[in-house]
């Protein structure tokens, strides 16, 4: 329920919620023998079928949106029989990813961000069946007295949950919302 709550709050408005999430430590081959091999964090399904990957990374890691997207890839290309997708027609697939870093030294976004396929000039949506949503814990800078919904909360959990124990949870006065209720005990 806690894990569900926290999908559907990062979710950009329009999409349909996240009905079920499973911690599933799956392992993918590649094509050959020589391929990598893939481990992912939390698989997600939403209400119309969408599937996310959830990942939690907390390390810098080079190369890490070449990485998220190679996942999204495998995802993908996995729903065809025999190589094959009829009118390429798949369940669309989103990643989700926590970051304790800043994944290019010269990125000075927000730390929520959705990354999508669209139309330079325009921003026309060009698919709806893949997006990449990055959450940079370190651009998370605000106090606990300025959160003002419920992204910028979960944020702060995550951004000092090493720093905060029961006690010094109990004090910030959002934290009675049923759903945080739960993450204190």
């Amino acid at each position: 329920e806690i894990l569900v709550d926290f999908l559907n709050t990062f979710l950009h408005d329009g999409t349909p919620q996240i009905v079920s999430a499973n911690l599933r430590p799956e392992e993918k081959t590649g094509d050959n023998i020589h391929s990598k091999v893939i481990y992912f964090d939390v698989h997600a399904k939403d209400n119309n079928g969408k599937k996310y990957i959830i990942e939690v990374q907390r390390r810098a890691q080079d190369f890490f949106i070449n990485r998220s997207l190679y996942y999204s890839s495998r995802e993908i290309s996995s729903q065809g029989e025999s190589g094959e997708l009829k009118d390429y027609d798949f369940s669309p697939v989103y990643n989700i990813s926590i970051l304790n870093f800043v994944p290019k030294a010269d990125w000075a976004y927000d730390f929520y961000n959705v990354f999508s396929y669209r139309k330079d000039k325009s921003f026309e949506k060009l698919t709806d069946k893949t997006a990449q949503i990055l959450i940079l814990l370190p651009l998370m800078n605000l106090t606990s007295d300025e959160l003002k919904d419920r992204r910028t909360k979960w944020c702060y959990l995550l951004r000092n949950a090493v720093k905060l124990n029961k006690e010094k949870l109990s004090k910030l006065k959002w934290t009675d919302e049923t759903i945080f209720e739960k993450i204190k005990k």
